[in-house]
């Protein structure tokens, strides 16, 4: 999972096609894929 929040950290426009269902994240479960959108979503952790 660590690599996975790299990978979307370096890469933010995967988060934004995932989010729009244009794209998935092979080996994250649905649970874990919805989580990833939420936290990448926070505005609060984007500016910290």
């Amino acid at each position: 999972m660590r690599k996975m929040v790299q990978y979307l950290i370096r890469n933010p426009d995967i988060v934004a096609l995932v989010a729009n269902g244009q794209a998935s994240l092979v080996g994250v479960s649905a649970i874990q894929q919805q989580a990833l959108i939420e936290v990448f979503d926070n505005k609060d952790i984007k500016s910290a």
